[in-house]
């Protein structure tokens, strides 16, 4: 099987806690803090990698040491990407305690606002039996050309609130998958 993958790659330092709240300290020595690449698209394609399948990973990287960070692990990782330039590249802290409880601060990094070359999606596609479209707004325009192209669309909508929520709408009309 082989399928295309699209969607948020981004550094991530995961910070133990002993719980939550969190109790005012100026200064915590706290081993354990680790920085990799991460998102809900590079996940699920690693994911799918570990399972065997072909996965192409699109995604968004900018020039910057965070970027670089994700480019390097891309490259060791054996999974086929194409990392598309963006500004920056979005980062997240996640906050987790014993008990499993976390909270992610993420900043994007006005990546909602960017583009995936068109022509570089479609090279990715041919030959794909199954396109995965990560719900980031830059997969959006995606969504179509993958339909267009008879190719079933899975999606992870990641923050469910409502199915009635507008943003999630474009990828329940197309996902063969959720």
């Amino acid at each position: 099987m082989r399928a295309l993958v699209a969607g948020l790659i981004n550094l991530e330092t995961t910070v133990p806690v002993e719980g939550f709240p969190l109790p005012y300290d100026p200064v915590r020595f706290t081993p354990g803090i680790a920085s990799a690449a991460s998102g809900v698209g590079w996940n699920v394609a690693r994911a799918l990698h570990a399972l065997g399948t072909t996965v192409t990973f699109l995604g968004l990287a900018g020039p910057d040491p965070a970027g670089a960070v994700v480019r390097e692990e891309v490259a060791r990782s054996g999974v086929s990407a194409v990392l598309a330039g963006t500004p920056a590249t979005p980062q997240s802290v996640i906050l987790y305690d014993p008990s499993g409880r976390r909270r992610a601060e993420t900043d994007l990094k006005g990546l909602q606002e960017e583009t995936f070359p068109v022509a570089r999606f479609d090279a990715a596609l041919a030959g794909c039996d199954l396109a995965v479209l990560a719900n980031i707004n830059w997969t959006r325009p995606l969504l179509a050309r993958a339909a267009a192209a008879g190719v079933p669309i899975a999606t992870d909508l990641h923050d469910v609130r409502s199915l009635d929520n507008p943003y999630d709408a474009d990828y329940l009309a197309h996902a063969t998958v959720l």
